[in-house]
């Protein structure tokens, strides 16, 4: 396990083109191939675009969700 504790570093690690790909999971088997667990590479690059913009969108780092929650 590696642990990242700056910010500034683990934002560009995560960022990295090589970053995108995800190792198998040991749950495969119950959840497929499928999904947002399952994507790789652009497939999930496009995925998380489209989540993050919808969220923002809806109000997310408004504090709009706060109110929706409570």
């Amino acid at each position: 396990m590696i642990i990242i504790s700056d910010y500034e570093l683990a934002k560009e690690i995560l960022n990295h083109p090589m970053a995108m790909a995800r190792p198998p999971h040991s749950f495969d088997f119950l959840v497929g191939k499928g999904g947002i667990i399952g994507m790789n590479g652009e497939e999930w690059q496009e995925q998380r675009r489209f989540v993050l913009q919808t969220m923002r969108d809806l109000g997310m780092g408004k504090g709009l969700w706060e109110k929706m929650i409570q």
